[in-house]
């Protein structure tokens, strides 16, 4: 079973991590290219992106897409 993604701010840089996992599995300089990453593997494992709040905003969270239905977007949590 696929574990959901979590995007996080870690020393000065933005973190593509696995829910259970303590290492990164990948590290972006922004956060919007830490989400599009983020957003592309959730989406093929049809698992949720939960994305930590910048400085300016709330948290987001992308629904884990059912077979039948379209591909998560970006939603305010």
């Amino acid at each position: 079973m696929a574990r959901n993604y979590q995007v996080v701010f870690n020393d000065g840089q933005w973190d593509l991590r696995v829910d259970g996992v303590p290492r990164a599995i990948s590290r972006h300089k922004s956060r919007e290219e830490a989400i599009r990453v983020g957003t592309a593997a959730a989406e093929r494992l049809k698992v949720q992106l939960t994305i930590e709040a910048d400085d300016e905003g709330e948290a987001t969270v992308t629904p884990a897409a059912d077979e039948d239905t379209a591909p998560p977007s970006l939603a305010v949590a």
